[in-house]
């Protein structure tokens, strides 16, 4: 185990600089992950760690700087997406292949080789070849690799993007417990926000090479820092607004409809301009107005009404034509033209852009809500 320091590295690729200033910190036997769009500079800022790009800045393991040292001696274990293991090696060969390159002596190397099998649950496997093998057990095998030569660091790039949706949320599980068994710090790439919520203790979400918002997943999902981390995380509705009162911790807001809404928010002044965020499972319909007293309430028309087994995705249009999502209860019988109210509680708003001004989420959210 180690702990593993960023600090404002840059890389750049053929005069493109794919990863501009990040800094990051990696508690010892922590797991985090790093999650974005396509060519947000993930990839390049983990291939950094390893030793394989070169960059500015500072990396620093258990306090130790890396930036002369190779990548075979940075006592790091890789688990690459394609898992690049040989193909005319047997699964007990590819999990020693790092000891035998190391010499380490034979008995040694099966021993550590059956402790992995074990491990990883490839019992009966040790002595096949990689095609024989299934996505997982592949991945499996990838991964005691990886962990072969005891590395204080384990770094995954997007690891089970290549498995279908039901063992990759097995594997998921997994790599958790592996992780904890092994107490090992761990650093991951994906671009699947299900994953990187479920798995991380720690997540960074990046775009266009930079450090949007860094927190644990919980904070990541229910206080999203800004525009882009609401969009890309999980799924809201976004509601422009105006600010007519202000108090210390929540602003009066009017809608577009001349309705006014609640919004846990310090620092806000009158006639800011603002957008907050609402995620769709905390915003309920009723076909009347009966709004619960200290809601913020808006009327609408359902739009579109999708059964998705646990819940209903219902979208509903409002008369100036904003869209809201809302997953329903799957017995909930709306057809699309009803005339609905949609409501929620003030304190699930979040404030992701104030017209210029720091947005500052306000303690409101948690002392009010009820």
């Amino acid at each position: 185990m180690a702990q593993v320091e960023l600090k404002d590295i840059r890389a750049s690729y053929g005069g493109v600089e794919a990863v501009k200033g990040v800094s990051l910190r990696l508690e010892a036997t922590e797991l985090v992950a790093v999650l974005g769009p396509s060519g947000c500079g993930k990839t390049t800022l983990i291939r950094v760690v390893a030793g394989f790009v070169d960059f500015q800045g500072t990396l620093l393991i258990d306090g130790r700087d890396m930036a002369r040292v190779p990548p075979h001696r940075r006592d790091i274990g890789i688990v690459f997406q394609d898992y690049a293991l040989f193909p005319h090696q047997t699964v007990a060969e590819n999990i020693g292949y790092g000891l035998r390159m190391r010499a380490r002596p034979r008995a040694e190397i099966r021993a550590r080789v059956d402790e992995l099998v074990e491990l990883l649950r490839l019992g009966g496997f040790a002595a096949r070849y990689p095609s024989s093998l299934s996505g997982g057990q592949r991945q499996r095998v990838a991964i005691a690799r990886a962990l072969a030569s005891e590395p204080k660091v384990l770094l995954l790039d997007e690891p089970l993007s290549a498995l279908d949706r039901k063992l990759r949320e097995e594997m998921q599980v997994e790599l958790r417990e592996i992780q904890k068994r092994v107490g090992i710090t761990m650093l991951f790439v994906t671009h699947d926000q299900e994953e990187a919520l479920a798995l991380a203790d720690k997540v960074v979400v990046m775009k266009d090479g930079r450090v949007r918002q860094i927190g644990a997943p919980i904070d990541i999902y229910l206080r999203p820092e800004d525009d882009f981390v609401a969009e890309f995380i999980g799924k809201s509705t976004f509601f422009d607004a105006t600010v007519v009162e202000a108090a210390p911790d929540v602003a009066v807001a009017r809608l577009p409809n001349g309705s006014t809404v609640r919004v846990p928010m310090r620092g806000a002044v009158p006639r800011q301009r603002i957008t907050f965020a609402v995620r769709p499972e905390r915003i309920g319909v009723s076909d009347r107005r009966t709004s619960r007293e200290g809601m913020n309430a808006v009327d609408a028309v359902v739009d579109h009404v999708v059964f998705l087994g646990a819940h209903q995705h219902v979208r509903v249009r409002t008369a100036e034509a904003q869209r809201i999502e809302v997953l329903a209860s799957n017995d909930a019988k709306w057809r699309q033209g009803d005339t609905v109210t949609v409501e929620w509680h003030p304190n699930d708003s979040v404030v992701v852009r104030s017209g210029g001004v720091p947005v500052q989420t306000s303690e409101y959210r948690e002392e009010e809500r009820t």
